[in-house]
């Protein structure tokens, strides 16, 4: 009755430090499409035999249940995070080209330490992904707002852009599936959007969302989103197209630098469409641990 899609939600969140409420087991629920009742009917029995606990609401693997106190704290800690990333949206919105601002990782679900950096993501007008990104970087670099070196915590990770000519990022998976890249897409959340990008973003990566089949388009409440939309904001053709060369070309020639020392396979995308920067890609790692988390519950 559904109990080890059950089990290999809960074990996934639980390498996170994260308890569930019955709701969210439903929503985030691996590969099965079913209706809420199905899943706290297999809920109750899960707890019946032991092989979950649930303690004020929230479902967790048994012994486990002092991390239903982590979320609580980290729930608190990432209220100011979120004020600094809004502050950064903010003036990103009036970037040109700049469609989507949304925040990822563990800050989308409030699941952060004090030290944690602040992810975002950023979807951009096709054929201006170079000159938007040196232009955020600008933007966020002025602000105070930018990690680098050893200035980490509260600060914002600019690590992943998309265009809107290229949305479906099933590429990017793992072989043999990818469950953190899946709950990835769960989980981000909008903190600016304009011209829809983010929904078609969503609908592009219905391949991706076949594992999480009960996720929908997540959207924060109004203290947490910037609802004017900048429509039409964007660098006139000829213009932008000498500034995206202009633009790649410092760009590339700063980034070789550290391709010659960086290592194949660890996650990093430079293309026109694509930038992703996550050099230490703990993807593979969370699979193996979630894996053998799952098979101590079920045996």
């Amino acid at each position: 009755m559904f109990h080890t899609e059950v089990l290999a939600t809960l074990a996934y969140f639980d390498l996170f430090d994260y308890p569930l409420t019955g709701w969210e087991v439903r929503r985030f629920l691996w590969e099965k499409k079913i209706e809420p009742v199905e899943v706290f009917a297999a809920l109750d029995e899960l707890v019946e035999q032991e092989k979950l606990e649930r303690v004020l609401g929230y479902y967790c693997l048994p012994g486990r249940s002092e991390i239903i106190h982590t979320r609580w704290q980290r729930y608190l800690l990432a209220e100011p995070k979120y004020k600094r990333a809004l502050r950064a949206a903010r003036f990103l919105r009036f970037v040109p080209n700049v469609l989507t601002v949304a925040v990822c990782n563990n800050l989308a679900y409030s699941n952060v330490k004090k030290e944690s950096d602040i992810d975002l993501f950023i979807i951009t007008k096709r054929k201006r992904i170079w000159l938007t990104r040196l232009l955020v970087t600008a933007v966020v670099q002025l602000l105070g707002l930018r990690r680098y070196g050893k200035k980490i915590a509260n600060r914002c990770c600019l690590s992943f852009y998309l265009t809107d000519e290229h949305l479906d990022i099933s590429s990017l998976s793992l072989p043999g599936g990818d469950p953190y890249l899946s709950y990835w897409l769960a989980t981000l959340s909008p903190l600016y959007d304009c011209d829809g990008a983010f929904e078609k973003f969503w609908q592009a990566n219905t391949k991706l969302l076949q594992q999480v089949p009960n996720a929908r388009a997540k959207y924060l409440s109004d203290r947490r989103t910037l609802r004017e939309k900048i429509i039409g904001h964007y660098t006139p053709t000829k213009i932008g197209a000498w500034l995206e060369v202009s633009a790649k070309r410092l760009q590339r020639k700063i980034m070789a630098r550290r391709e010659r020392e960086r290592t194949p396979g660890t996650g990093v995308v430079i293309s026109d469409n694509i930038l992703k920067f996550h050099e230490e890609d703990r993807r593979e790692l969370y699979r193996q641990q979630w894996k053998e988390r799952l098979a101590r519950i079920i045996s």
